[in-house]
């Protein structure tokens, strides 16, 4: 996931983004797809972490810690970083419907992050075009897809 924007994300980064990704997955009660989610982001980005040695820490150890963003903003102190985190939420906000507490907890990261409303008015507006991007040529299911599409927050599908 972060091959585009970023570099490999360091351990201590990535046990931060797994954190967040578990508390706005908790907000509303985690859902089995919102922990599989965490879970193959959580793997893919551990596997291209070559310095193992810190790795002590196993997913479900993580499930049950506490995050804390403002200590946490001096792991994310660049912008890329941020709106990777940002983006991440959002992403796992729209694998159950996007629901109003997944999106006041988002909303609290933003402001804590820097972020505007428009400017995560726009993160959310990209991250939802990009699961509608996929199904765009699927003509057969379009009442469903615009379904898919409401329950994930897009207004003009």
């Amino acid at each position: 996931m972060s091959e585009n924007l970023l570099t490999v994300l360091d351990w201590d980064t990535l046990v931060c983004f797994v954190k967040g990704l578990i508390k706005v997955a908790k907000v509303d009660g985690i859902q089995v797809k919102e922990r599989e989610y965490i879970q193959a982001f959580f793997h893919e980005e551990t596997s291209h972490i070559h310095d193992k040695e810190n790795q002590d820490m196993n997913f479900d150890e993580l499930a049950n810690s506490d995050f804390d963003l403002e200590s946490s903003k001096k792991l994310l102190n660049t912008t890329e970083l941020k709106t990777f985190f940002l983006k991440s939420c959002i992403m796992l906000a729209c694998v159950d419907a996007f629901s109003d507490d997944e999106k006041t907890l988002i909303t609290q990261f933003s402001d804590q992050l820097g972020f505007n409303q428009e400017q995560l008015q726009a993160l959310i507006s990209e991250v939802q075009n990009e699961i509608m991007a996929h199904f765009k040529d699927i003509q057969i299911y379009s009442d469903s897809l615009k379904d898919v599409a409401q329950s994930i927050g897009v207004v003009d599908y």
